[in-house]
């Protein structure tokens, strides 16, 4: 027996350049390999920082609130301090402090109204404002110094330099609020940072002031405040100044924390309740922590766990496109040592040593591709991180080699490495293939088919957890590989067909195709692989299509229109007066409320989601609202009013009463040119027969500004006791009430009159009348005393005609779990309001609220139900902006305004497709048909080198029956051109299907769970058309030089070889 080692060198030296495709076959399979585990190593963490660094400051801290603190609370901070930091360690933590004084009394203003000011201690609060004027407050000074945000100190004519007395609370069932009066120096002012989610924290969440705060627990009594009057930290801690609450909030420095790290941090921070109940022991009546960062953390593994699974099924469709090249090239090498193999053992070489040649040259094979493929993973990661979208995604952090990625590639060079080694034990045989095999082939097939059925039928169990979702791995490869296998099937089929019109042909070239390829299997040896090769590679587009449409409808449905801008708190017609300066747009103002739907509770598929009504003017939502005709929801009677061109003008009441004293409390509910709808409420008016001016204020406090367009749709005047001693019973007052407006144009329109709710029922008459530009509303109504002796009667004059119920859309999975449908009717909680609603239709899901149970209702006609009912007007929560032409820039615009936290499509958008945690599953997506056009090239090149020697016999003994070298070239083009389209074509087809039953269920939200809405399968028919015609053309493009080298080299003495 010859020795192995000489034998195998000179046989390599013999077979070089076939080796060396094999080996360029395995080499890009481990490079693969290698990649995908950089990218699922270095690139998780890179992306796991990327996304930490990303999210607000206040997303990555750990925070304590304790109420009810003992007279001391610094060593209760400085328990609390400790134990947040012993939870992250060994993170370093930044420690701040908030801490709230309980609602003090002001010095009384000119008019003699009460007012209220609170104390805070900010320790932090230069990170979070801006200094406008004097400087910040200091420990230890006398008397105590403040410094106070502007908007308070303008309302208070304020500033540095004045002093003020805080008395002790209004509210005498406060202990706490009862502390010693306290004096503090104003020293500066500042401007709290605008949609800083630190102000969250404080008591007015930033705003220096409101209109009416609400004092004791049944609040009965409400007045302004203002505040915070910022002082030292030390001050509030030490001084005996009556302690609300303090928050302390740890704040860990997480750059470049491993992710180990930070898993045990988030698990020390979730049991570190009770040790910090443990620890603070009776100093500190309640201590809930709160840890912001555990859940970014989640959120951002729930992000890594679907885009792991996306890698892996592109990875292993990747590593099975190789598999099926290595035993294309084993099967070929076996064909082609054939000979060899019956000479050896014929000179007696058993089996083992076959089987030991075999698996010594398959692990040199292995050992090489492993030592050249881990850099070139490297390198090529590097390159491929290195592209715009990642690098901005930040993951071009640096890279070095990482054991698992040796350990990957060596495992995967040896995988590969044993399925070539397998084909060459087991060389094929010559002549038609045997029953047995054929029946074994074909019960191969059955059961890949079977295996991919089942497979498919376990997709969509639900989310994803911490893991990889092992269906999503694994069922593209069943389903293109049983695909590919079928799709195989078809080619011999088409073969014979195209055999019998041969042989009806009288040239020579179509024969001479047709009959290679029917009669000699070698001749379509490659052909499962360019099937499965372009059916993964046009798979991949149209998934990588999907993916990108996918995002952009889903990012539609959670912002709802080109940009979302969240109410701030402050004035409503200043803030959707701002909207439309800073974004030029379409502009509709959206209401947000949670609500009830009868005894229904837990209307989510989970049985616990909050129902949410969203309601906007339907008459001009356009496109906003999917599924909903423009105007279906809106009343069927349009509303008038009093237009007002440049704002309300002077605005006076008069009244009078034949009997009693009582006052009365004007209301205008006006919209501006957007629909947002507010009320104006003025002060309480006597009515003694004389005019009273009203200076109108909005629900935030502030006056109206002075040009704003306006119309008024509603007149409410709360008639009440002036003096709650007189006597009421038996006595009807008869009321008579003159409003009027200055700034009114046009006609008024029909007007009705009524009353608000139900407690008090009268039947008041109203006159409404427009001359020389003043409004005039007239209203007569006899009283009974006793009706308004403990509370107002709401008189309402309304433009428009309320209507008797309320049309509403349901959001699909709300209908489906109340079983609710088209007709039925609801008894809708909205406030303490209970309305009638009917169902009017059923969307797959509503904008803004995609994923949970919600209905869709107008706002004008909300509006007109909720002030029948004698319900506050609701406010918009958010403002949908359309036809936006740069959000990007109305972003910062709505910044320098005060609106922050302004959210784009176009921004979130580009986050589902390309932020930190998502950006891997299109890059992958994105290697298939690179690897795959690679794997091609490679295996056809494979499969000419392998075949050269029996074609040239073939094409010998044909030019030796007088065939022309010619004919004989455009046959072997005609063959090879005929294999390739036909295999690309079946690969397309495979492609396809795969495409229509997967490329929805590999399409994932953020989440994991199922998009809202739902992924409508592309199919980029450009982009596939371009992908199948390069396919085709590498495949051609390896066959053209051996079609014009053989007939050139074919000599007579390959006519026996040719025999066979």
């Amino acid at each position: 027996m010859v020795r192995t080692l000489p034998f195998l060198l000179r046989r390599s030296r013999a077979q070089v350049r076939m080796l060396l495709a094999v080996l360029a076959v395995v080499v890009v399979g481990t490079t693969l390999a290698g990649a995908s585990t950089l990218l699922l190593t270095s690139g998780r963490e890179q992306a796991s920082a990327a996304a930490l660094r990303d999210v607000p400051a206040e997303d990555r801290t750990a925070q304590v609130l304790l109420t009810d603190v003992d007279a001391d609370p610094r060593e209760a901070v400085g328990t609390a301090t400790r134990v947040l930091t012993d939870a992250l360690d060994p993170l370093p933590v930044t420690a701040s402090t908030w801490t709230s004084s309980t609602m003090r009394e002001l010095p009384a203003d000119a008019g003699g109204e009460r007012r209220l000011g609170y104390l805070a201690g900010i320790s932090d609060l230069a990170d979070h404002a801006t200094l406008v004027s004097g400087r910040w407050p200091v420990a230890g000074a006398d008397p105590v110094e403040t410094a106070v945000p502007s908007s308070a100190a303008e309302r208070l004519g304020i500033g540095p330099g004045d002093r003020l007395d805080l008395a002790p609370g209004p509210d005498p069932a406060d202990a706490r609020a009862q502390a010693a009066p306290v004096s503090v120096l104003v020293v500066g002012t500042f401007s709290p940072t605008g949609g800083d989610p630190a102000w969250d924290r404080d008591l007015l969440a930033g705003r220096g002031w409101t209109a009416q705060y609400v004092i004791g627990a049944f609040g009965r009594l409400s007045l302004p405040a203002y505040g915070p009057f910022a002082v030292a930290p030390e001050a509030l801690l030490g001084g005996n100044l009556g302690i609300r609450r303090v928050e302390v909030i740890a704040s860990p420095d997480v750059t470049g924390a491993s992710p180990g790290t930070l898993d045990r941090v988030a698990a020390r921070l979730a049991g570190a309740q009770r040790e910090m109940e443990t620890a603070l022991g009776d100093r500190a009546e309640s201590a809930p922590l709160d840890a912001p960062l555990v859940r970014t953390l989640d959120r951002i593994a729930g992000q890594q766990a679907v885009t792991r699974s996306g890698v892996l099924a592109v990875t292993l469709l990747g590593l099975a496109l190789t598999a099926a090249a290595l035993d294309l090239a084993g099967r070929l090498v076996a064909a082609r040592r054939e000979q060899e193999r019956h000479l050896l053992t014929a000179r007696g070489a058993a089996r083992r040593q076959l089987v030991g040649q075999a698996a010594a040259e398959g692990t040199v094979l292995a050992l090489l591709a492993a030592a050249v493929a881990v850099p070139l993973a490297v390198v090529g990661y590097r390159l491929l991180v290195g592209l715009p979208a990642p690098a901005a995604a930040g993951l071009d952090g640096p890279t070095a080699i990482r054991p698992a990625v040796v350990v990957a590639a060596a495992v995967t060079a040896l995988a590969l490495a044993a399925v070539w080694t397998v084909p060459v034990l087991r060389p094929a045989r010559p002549g038609r293939r045997s029953r047995r095999g054929a029946l074994a082939r074909s019960g191969a097939d059955v059961l890949l088919v079977g295996l991919a059925v089942v497979g498919y039928l376990q997709l969509g169990g639900g989310p994803l957890g911490a893991g990889a979702d092992v269906a999503v791995v694994v069922v593209p490869l069943l389903c293109l590989a049983a695909g590919a296998a079928l799709a195989q099937r078809a080619l011999p089929v088409v073969a014979s067909v195209a055999e019998r019109r041969a042989a009806r042909a009288r040239g020579l070239v179509l024969p001479v195709a047709a009959w290679e390829v029917a009669r000699r299997p070698a001749a379509t040896g490659a052909a499962f692989l360019v099937v499965l090769a372009t059916a993964a590679a046009t798979f991949a587009v149209a998934t990588s299509s999907t993916w990108q449409t996918s995002q952009a409808a889903q990012s539609l449905a959670r912002v709802g229109a080109d940009l979302a801008v969240p109410a701030a708190g402050q004035s409503p017609l200043a803030e959707s007066a701002a909207v439309r300066a800073a974004t030029g747009g379409r502009v509709t103002p959206v209401i947000r409320r949670p609500v009830a739907l009868g005894s229904l509770v837990g209307t989510g598929t989970g049985g616990d989601a909050t129902t949410t009504l969203l309601a906007l003017d339907t008459r001009r939502s356009g496109d906003l609202l999917p599924g909903v005709r423009a105007g279906a929801l809106a009343p069927d009677a349009r509303r008038g009013g009093l237009h007002l061109p440049a704002g309300a003008g002077s605005v006076t009441v008069r009244g009078s009463t034949d009997a009693g004293a009582l006052s009365a409390r004007p209301t205008l509910v006006v919209e501006d040119p957007a629909g947002t709808r507010v009320p104006l409420t003025g002060d309480d008016v006597p009515l003694d027969g004389r005019d009273h001016p009203v200076a109108l204020r909005d629900p935030a406090g502030a006056p109206v500004a002075a040009g704003v367009e306006l119309t008024v749709v509603a007149v409410q005047l709360d008639v009440q006791l002036l003096d709650g001693t007189q006597a009421v019973s038996g006595v009807v007052a008869g009321v008579a009430l003159t409003l009027r407006i200055g700034g009114a144009d046009g006609a008024p329109g029909t007007w009705r009159a009524g009353t608000a709710g139900d407690d008090v029922l009268l039947s008041p008459t109203s006159d409404v009348a427009v001359s020389a530009g003043t409004a005039t509303v007239d209203l007569a109504v006899d009283v009974p005393l006793e009706a308004v002796e403990y509370g107002p009667a709401p008189l309402l004059v309304t433009a428009y005609e309320a209507p008797g119920t309320l049309p509403v859309v349901l959001s699909a999975d709300l209908a489906e779990a109340g079983g609710f449908r088209r007709g039925t009717q609801l008894s809708l909680a909205v406030g303490t309001a209970s309305l009638t609603a009917v169902v009017a239709g059923v969307v797959p899901y509503v904008p803004s609220s995609p994923g949970g149970p919600a209905l869709i209702a107008d706002s004008d006609a909300l509006s007109r139900m909720l002030l029948a009912a004698g319900q506050p007007q609701p406010l918009p929560e958010r403002w949908f902006a359309s036809a936006v032409a740069d959000p990007t820039g109305a972003v910062a615009r709505l910044a320098e305004a005060g609106l922050r936290g302004a959210v784009t499509r176009a921004g979130l958008t580009a986050d589902l497709e390309r932020g930190a945690t998502r950006i891997a599953v299109p890059l992958a997506l994105g290697l298939l048909p690179l690897a795959a056009a690679v794997l091609v090239l490679a295996g056809a090149a494979l499969h000419a080198a392998a075949t050269r020697e029996t074609r040239a016999g073939y094409v010998a003994r044909l030019q030796a029956l007088g065939a022309p070298r010619r004919a004989v070239r455009a046959g072997l083009l005609l063959e090879s051109s005929a294999v390739s389209a036909l295999s690309v074509l079946l690969g397309v087809a495979v492609g396809a299907l795969a495409a229509v039953l997967l490329a929805g269920w590999l399409t994932s939200s953020d989440t994991g769970a199922a998009p809202v809405p739902a992924p409508v399968v592309q199919w980029p028919w450009g982009a596939e058309s371009l992908l199948a015609a390069g396919l085709f053309a590498l495949g051609v493009a390896v066959a053209v030089p051996a079609a014009v080298r053989l007939p050139r080299r074919a000599s007579a003495g390959l006519l026996s070889d040719g025999a066979r």
